[in-house]
């Protein structure tokens, strides 16, 4: 392992320790609550932080990650086709969630720890690494912005949280804590009232950053607008089941299929722009 990639996880530490210090018993709270639910999950989430990092520290394996996004978009036909397997196996995710929902919990796209939920993460994580092979590429010029940066650590993150649910060990912290929140909305989506204004303030910046970016590509920018507006009908979804504490098997679909067809579109134009650029 390169020293670089010993001293990223010294400074992970520390800064948990700071974040532990400054917030005291919640953070702690918090933390023995996604460790005892979570242990399942240990080995996919430290294969995502760990390649994170990797790609970090390594400029060998940013070069690597380069050169296989480059022979992907390279040829229009293997581009169209990674695309279209990616929305193929998106519709076949919804079907297998319409016929086995209630039968086979792996089909289901309401639950977690599902072909889905693995599905999710893998297309955020490659949002990230394809939105920080483009700030690599472009450091190296004038253009160069750590906007790129911020939109790689946001679907690193979603990729880590898809797989983790990190969002829903809110939930017992909040019920604990701010139980006048039960008598407006579902204490199941409770993680939604806190984390709303983050996610609009996220999805602000993406648009103003993308557009000063892609605006000399109407057809990517268009593309990024309409994953942009997909996430936004997916809050206003999540926020309207939570003060009608209604669930059911269509909006189950159109929620996840949105999800995964949004980030689709993000993949899509991300690497579109980095052929651009390449």
């Amino acid at each position: 392992m390169p020293k670089k990639l010993y001293y990223s996880l010294i400074i992970l530490i520390c800064v948990y320790f700071a974040v532990l210090l400054i917030t005291g018993g919640f953070t702690f709270q918090l933390g023995k609550i996604i460790l005892s639910s979570h242990k399942s999950r240990a080995p996919i989430l430290l294969l995502i932080l760990l390649t994170g990092i990797q790609f970090v520290s390594s400029s060998d394996f940013r070069n690597s990650v380069s050169r296989l996004f480059g022979r992907m978009t390279y040829n229009h036909r293997y581009f169209l086709t990674f695309i279209l397997s990616l929305i193929f196996i998106e519709m076949i995710l919804g079907c297998l969630h319409l016929f086995f929902y209630g039968r086979i919990l792996v089909f289901d796209l309401d639950r977690e720890l599902t072909f889905a939920t693995y599905f999710s993460a893998f297309i955020f994580f490659a949002n990230s690494l394809v939105a920080g092979t483009i700030y690599q590429l472009q450091r190296k010029s004038y253009e160069a912005s750590k906007g790129w940066l911020f939109i790689a650590f946001v679907f690193f993150y979603l990729a880590l949280d898809e797989v983790g649910s990190f969002h829903e060990s809110l939930i017992p912290l909040l019920k604990r804590n701010v139980p006048s929140l039960g008598s407006i909305f579902n204490s199941n989506k409770y993680w939604v009232v806190v984390l709303a204004p983050f996610i609009v303030l996220i999805i602000i910046y993406f648009t103003w950053f993308l557009f000063k970016k892609l605006k000399v590509y109407p057809l990517i920018f268009t593309g990024v607008v309409i994953a942009i507006l997909l996430w936004m009908f997916i809050i206003g979804l999540e926020l309207w089941e939570g003060y009608t504490s209604s669930t059911y098997i269509y909006k189950s679909l159109v929620e996840e299929e949105s999800e995964m067809l949004s980030s689709t579109l993000f993949l899509t134009c991300f690497l579109a722009f980095f052929k651009k650029i390449k």
